[in-house]
């Protein structure tokens, strides 16, 4: 069992996997990511999401939260 995310980078994908193009059975989340996959490759609908996005509305939550 994963005991971390980084763990769940090694496990490998399988058909079950709802979503990914049929290249990516077998390899691991890491290995896939690497091949550079294209956004049109998944099926839809594909939730995406922006990383510096998120890491600014949770400064901003933190901030409103720290301030009350």
């Amino acid at each position: 069992m994963p005991r971390s995310l980084a763990d769940l980078a090694e496990l490998p994908l399988d058909a079950a996997d709802k979503g990914l193009p049929a290249r990516a059975v077998g390899l691991s989340t890491r290995a896939f990511l690497a091949t550079d996959p294209r956004l049109d490759e998944f099926w839809t609908p594909l939730l995406v999401l922006d990383r510096a996005a998120m890491l600014h509305n949770a400064r901003t939550i933190q901030g409103w939260c720290t301030a009350r």
